[in-house]
């Protein structure tokens, strides 16, 4: 079969092509607001490929799709660094702090550093590689 690596990485240069050219068409206060390649890109254009049987195009724009339009601009925005992902980590921050008392409690000053890495890992990626796969394909 057809390597997927080269193929991944044309379209991650895609992407980031896309999010610069996005960003000189805006006037040069608003240029440093725009999407930016984190490794959770990685992460979620492997998965836009493999829903798309390996076709390049319908990867790209898919992964377009859920960086603009699903998760937003501003979820790797390059100015705030990274803005709408620091919102979510902080949020469910919250959540396990009002959900689970008991680990927030074992936890203390240190809750905010474990939510911390674990929201960069599963967040970042969109939970790609994390959740079984039964469940999200049913």
């Amino acid at each position: 079969g057809l390597d997927p690596e080269p193929v991944l990485v044309r379209v991650l240069l895609a992407f980031e092509w896309r999010a610069m050219g996005l960003l000189a068409s805006r006037p040069q206060d608003k240029q440093e607001q725009g999407p930016t390649y984190v490794q959770g890109c990685s992460f979620l254009a492997a998965m836009c490929l493999g829903f798309v049987g390996g076709r390049e195009s319908e990867a790209f724009w898919l992964l377009m799709h859920l960086l603009e339009d699903v998760l937003g601009s501003e979820f790797m925005a390059r100015s705030p660094p990274l803005m709408g992902f620091h919102g979510d980590k902080a949020a469910a921050c919250g959540l396990v702090a009002r959900e689970a008392p008991g680990a927030a409690h074992t936890l203390g000053n240190r809750l905010y550093e474990a939510t911390s890495a674990l929201a960069s890992r599963c967040l970042l990626s969109c939970f790609v590689g994390f959740l079984a796969d039964e469940p999200l394909l049913a």
